[in-house]
Formats: structure tokens, sequence, C-alpha cells
């Protein structure tokens, strides 16, 4: 088992279709925000970026969504304000169709990736940045039944919520989606019986292979739903992006430490991890047939840095030749 495209979707509704560009973030983009030497802290942070008027202007859009991609998406190591989402911010301001689920997918994939390498070495997890988020409401949801079986009994945070408000009524509202409802689970095995349940494998009333099904009470984003599976244009391309192989970007931004050609700035350079849903179909409510395709091999070495704007070109269109899917077909 593991994270999925599917997943992905399923708990934040972030787009897996569009154009895959990641080249491109390397860059630092063209809007003129504070300079970062005066933002000690993400409180000063909006403080330089607040403007009067009743209407949101295109640079404080800009400095939100990049906030945004760096503390609460991406995770950046930095712990405090930089600009190495500011361009992607810009595209989303604009609302270019960016794969923003590909981008965090690849972000999560890398993440563990380094904690397994230094787990292998046998050292000391040191303090990797990423969307450890994900991987926790992913945990959450697909170990939920150990805890508590039906998700319809979960209760979120509501809009109207005040500090302030000294009453109960109005302050939580029932979940809405899956992304709510796994948010409000809680999982309190220590680590040793935690470890015990990964490793030798949980019960079969426990274990949760598909946990979308349909319920109107736990709203689906744009509606997908895999028991009606590819019912219109839209849902069919969503349900392709789940099943088809490709490659993720990884550490494609702007900032310190990231290499372009030519280049000796040590750190991460720019990367990318493999996406093969046929090691988990059975995930996707297909059949599982041992031993999966290996869709890359032979074609492209694993996690290779990559420098050159024509090789990424290359690189990310990998797989996107592949026929589609429908289960109307």
């Amino acid at each position: 088992m593991t994270i999925t495209l599917a997943d992905v979707y399923m708990l934040t509704g972030l787009r897996t279709t569009g154009p895959m560009q990641p080249y491109e973030y390397l860059s630092a983009g063209s809007k003129r925000l504070a300079k970062i030497a005066n933002c000690t802290g993400w409180a000063s942070y909006i403080l330089n970026h607040v403007e009067d008027g009743s209407s949101v202007s295109e640079q404080e859009y800009v400095a939100f969504l990049n906030m945004w991609l760096e503390k609460f998406i991406f995770c950046g190591s930095s712990c405090g304000p930089t600009y190495n989402h500011k361009l992607m911010a810009e595209h989303l301001a604009l609302g270019k169709d960016i794969p923003l689920g590909k981008y965090l997918l690849g972000a999560a994939y890398h993440l563990m990736y380094q904690v397994a390498a230094q787990l292998l070495k046998n050292e000391p997890i040191q303090t990797i940045s990423g969307p450890w988020w994900l991987i926790q409401l992913w945990l959450n949801l697909y170990m939920h039944k150990s805890v508590r079986p039906d998700l319809r009994d979960l209760s979120f945070s509501s809009s109207n919520f005040d500090e302030e408000y000294r009453g109960k009524e109005g302050r939580t509202r029932q979940c809405m989606n899956y992304g709510e409802a796994a948010s409000a689970i809680t999982i309190d095995f220590d680590v040793g019986h935690f470890f015990k349940k990964l490793y030798r494998g949980f019960d079969v009333a426990v274990l949760t292979w598909l946990p979308y099904k349909e319920d109107d009470e736990l709203i689906f984003p744009f509606k997908f739903r895999f028991e009606s599976g590819c019912s219109d244009e839209i849902a069919a391309a969503i349900f392709n992006t789940f099943i088809k192989p490709c490659v993720l970007p990884a550490e494609f931004h702007h900032g310190h430490g990231k290499m372009v050609k030519g280049s000796s700035t040590p750190g991460n350079p720019p990367t990318y991890e493999f996406y093969n849903p046929s090691f988990v179909a059975h995930q996707f409510g297909l059949s599982q047939l041992p031993p999966p395709f290996l869709f890359f091999e032979n074609i492209l070495k694993l996690r290779e840095d990559v420098s050159d704007v024509l090789e990424a070109s290359r690189i990310f269109q990998l797989g996107s030749d592949l026929p589609c899917f429908s289960l109307h077909d």
C-alpha cells in the first residue's frame, strides 16, 4: 500500500490533470513583493503584504498563495518566509492549469525516500522537511477502522467557530469530505504497537483497501465517484491520472541549494520520483496481478539529477502517450 494520486485528489481536491512543466519553477518569478529580509517571520510577512481596501489586489493574492505553498503544502525546510514558490503562486493566481496534486505527491515520495535512505544506513533521522501532513492524513484514513469504524460520526471545526464563543452550538459541524474526516481522526497507538501492526499486517476487519465509498454525506471533489467511474470526459481524465504511470517532480523550485546546469551549488538538486500505480491496483478497486509491470525499467534511471530544460521535458512526458481507459469501454 502507498499514497497514490487518487488519495491526493480525494483528500485534498488538488488537480491531477494538466500539463507538467516543473523546470519553469526553478525561476524566481516576476512579481515584486516585499524584501524577504524584512520578513522575519510569517506574521511580519503578512503585515508587509497586506493592503488597505475592500478588494484583494493581485500582489496580495500572489503573496498569500506563496505563503500557502511554502507553509501549508510543501512545508519547506526554512520554517519561515521564502519566495521559493513565488512563480508557481503567480501561475495559480492567473488560473493556469497546474497539476498541483502531482507536485505534492512527488514531494511526499521524495520525503519518504530520504527517511528510508537514512534508516538503511542506520543513521539517525534528521529534520527532513516535506508534506508530513499528507502522510498523516493517508494513515488516518486507511487505518481508521482500528479506532473509529464510521467516518460519518466525525465532526470538523465550523467556519463560524469563534474562540471567544463559550457555547458549543455552531463550533463544529459534520465532516463534509474525506480530507476533513481524515484530519479529525486520532490514532493514539504507541510507536512500538504501530510498527508491529505495519510489519505483521492488519486484520482483515481493520484493513482498508478502498476507503472512498459512495456516500452522499462525504462529498467527493468535482463529484467524482469510483463506483460510477468515467461518467463524463472530466471524470475519465481524472481517473486516468490515477492509474497511468508517470514521473513526478521533486525539488523543482527556486531557492538556495537548488542546482541548475553548470552550477556547483550544494543542496538537493531537481530530481523526480516514479509513480507506478500497477503496484497497488487493488487500491483503485481493480484486480491485482503479480508481478507488477515496471513501466520505467530500461527507460529511465531512478532519481537522477535534472539540469537541462530539454531533458526535463522528455522525462516528464513519459507515460503521457499511453492509451486512456474508460470503465464503460
